[in-house]
């Protein structure tokens, strides 16, 4: 559907070629997240839980098997404040501008990637840097996280 839209669609910032290409990106990293090696350690662990849990009431102790139950949403609490203890607690965007800015900056490189000829041609390699740093420090400052200058 992008090759039938008018020419005007694409003099909307939010539709130029990097914010594109940035949102193809992320669609992209998302399917890959479904599909991918993520998905399949998934399955193997949930098939391996599952089958050891079988196997225990099959053809062991049953009263090990109610342990190993009764023990499973103790463990996943005890690894939720792991995770949040060891990577701690993301702080939200307070301005709520924050994925704004990251598509700026995604865009903003973007553009720069796609059109490298013409930006080398003007010389203009040094200006596109130091816009790229100054939304990151932006961004950082507003303590968005996100992308680190370069």
């Amino acid at each position: 559907s992008l090759v039938k839209q008018e020419i005007g669609f694409f003099d909307d910032p939010n539709h130029s070629a990097g914010a594109l290409t940035l949102f193809l990106g992320e669609k992209l990293t998302l399917v890959q997240a479904v599909n991918g090696e993520k998905l399949a350690v998934a399955i193997r662990q949930i098939s391996t839980i599952c089958f050891g849990t079988f196997l225990v009431f099959k053809y062991g102790y049953w009263q090990l098997g109610v342990v190993m139950l009764a023990s499973a949403p103790v463990m996943a609490v005890a690894m939720g404040l792991l995770l949040v203890v060891v990577f701690g607690i993301k702080n939200p965007r307070p301005t709520g501008e924050g994925p704004q800015a990251q598509k700026n900056v995604g865009s903003l490189v973007g553009e720069v990637v796609l059109g490298i000829r013409t930006v080398a041609s003007y010389g203009a390699e040094r200006r596109f840097y130091e816009e790229y740093e100054r939304t990151c420090d932006t961004q950082l400052r507003q303590g968005g996280g996100g992308p680190r200058p370069l």
